[in-house]
């Protein structure tokens, strides 16, 4: 798996605290604050991890399905302040490895990030 992770996020505390945690696992992180900017960047990679704020408008199960097509290896986590996502059942199941609760607890993002990446 790369040393790269794309996240698509709208709080810069919680990127800021994501960056810091994925550095000490010798992850880069690229931001981005929409939808446009998270498929620029993935146009340019083969494997990726992609963080993924479930919130943000153009989040639905048609994006989430271009992502997984877009690298060779993709693992997508989902990051969510609501338990459940009726809109996006369908991809949640396909497409996305995780979902996890925000505030973003570091010890739970570690753990996800060790499933999807073998660090």
């Amino acid at each position: 798996m790369s040393r790269t992770a794309v996240m698509l996020h709208d709080n810069a505390e919680e990127v800021s605290r994501v960056e810091r945690l994925l550095a000490g696992h010798r992850l880069r992180l690229l931001r981005c604050e929409q939808v446009d900017e998270l498929e620029q960047l993935l146009t340019t990679c083969r494997e990726c991890l992609v963080l993924l704020n479930l919130e943000i408008n153009g989040v639905d199960n048609e994006l989430l399905r271009r992502v997984s097509k877009a690298c060779d290896q993709v693992q997508i986590i989902g990051i969510s302040r609501r338990p459940y996502h009726p809109e996006l059942e369908q991809a949640l199941r396909s497409h996305l490895r995780a979902v996890i609760a925000r505030p973003i607890d570091d010890d739970e993002l570690t753990l996800c990030l060790r499933g999807a990446m073998d660090l």
